[in-house]
């Protein structure tokens, strides 16, 4: 019974079927099955394993099965790696601070630095800037460019050129009446100094037909090549073309009214050739800044667009030309006739 509650399997003599525990005879050939017929080899190892343990022994079998487990599970290697899962943190919101409304703060840095790129942060600039405009008309527009696009900048720019050729021309007026060429055949000298004259100038209109030539011709040429733009669809801004305007007349206008008028009264042949120069100087200037304001598909079309505008100047400058050339010439053919008279008086 004792081998049967062990769940010993019993083995028929007959047949050699292992029938289960518990049968009295063979399933397969219907033997009777006794407690001999179990194999001397099973009985012994079963009751080598069911034997009682002493006390002392449970150690070192417990000992030698932790052993044994131990080192089996040391030796299986995982076919794929094992990741660890780490579970991330909770998120914590950040705790809202009260912030107390502060005044604006103004961008030091971005003032401080519109202020210094600025090409005319006071008016000595731009006289600096006109005197070196002269000399190196092109690269000196280049710097200064985008510094027209501010109305205040260009009009004072503009307004500043008109107003150094009035004076230029206000001084041309005052030398020429002081200093008269006399060329009639009853002048003892070729050169009158005569300070006298100063009290027949008429400053007024002196002065205001110099503001009114030095303020037409810049804005005559600003005009001009814009609306041709606007004819031949090549819109350019004005504020930039009135600049051009501005830096080209001031060669021409330097020379022909104040060099060439005192060296008119030393070498007459080297103030002709100084204003022809001076004016080619600038209609060069103005050509090469203007063409850069317009894109035309090709050149063609460029030469058509500068002929006419420069052909409408032309018109306008030989009747206003011829007007002032007419009133100069009365008005020396009156200065000879009155010098003539007072000899005789």
């Amino acid at each position: 019974m004792a081998i049967e509650e062990r769940g010993i399997k019993m083995k028929c003599n007959n047949c050699g079927y292992e029938n289960t525990p518990g049968n009295s005879f063979c399933i397969k050939c219907g033997s009777p099955l006794t407690a001999q017929t179990v194999n001397t080899v099973e009985v012994q190892t079963v009751a080598e394993q069911v034997a009682p343990v002493e006390p002392e022994s449970r150690t070192e079998i417990m000992s030698d099965l932790t052993e044994q487990v131990r080192n089996e599970y040391s030796n299986i290697k995982p076919s794929t790696p094992v990741e660890e899962v780490v579970n991330p943190a909770p998120a914590v919101e950040p705790t809202k601070e009260y912030v107390a409304p502060s005044a604006p703060q103004v961008n030091v840095s971005s003032a401080t630095q519109t202020v210094s790129t600025s090409k005319f942060a006071a008016i000595k600039d731009y006289f600096m800037f006109m005197l070196y405009a002269v000399i190196k008309p092109n690269s000196k527009y280049k710097e200064a460019e985008e510094s027209f696009d501010d109305k205040k900048t260009l009009f004072t720019f503009a307004g500043i050129t008109a107003g150094v050729i009035a004076v230029l021309n206000i001084l041309r007026g005052l030398i020429t009446a002081v200093f008269v060429k006399c060329s009639t055949l009853f002048c003892t000298k070729s050169l009158i100094v005569s300070f006298e004259n100063l009290k027949n100038v008429e400053y007024l209109k002196l002065i205001f037909t110099s503001i009114l030539m030095g303020a037409g011709i810049i804005l005559s040429l600003a005009i001009v090549f814009y609306v041709a733009g606007l004819i031949f669809k090549k819109q350019a801004k004005f504020t930039r073309l009135l600049a051009i305007s501005s830096v080209a007349v001031l060669p021409a206008a330097a020379v022909s009214l104040f060099v060439s008028t005192i060296l008119g009264y030393i070498w007459a042949p080297l103030s002709m050739i100084l204003t022809i120069a001076s004016a080619v100087y600038s209609l060069a200037i103005f050509i090469t800044l203007v063409n850069e304001q317009f894109e035309f598909e090709n050149n063609d079309s460029k030469i058509l667009f500068n002929s006419i505008c420069f052909a409408i100047l032309a018109i306008a400058g030989y009747y206003l030309g011829m007007h002032l050339i007419t009133s100069a010439v009365t008005s020396s053919i009156t200065d000879g006739l009155n010098g003539i008279m007072n000899m005789f008086n």
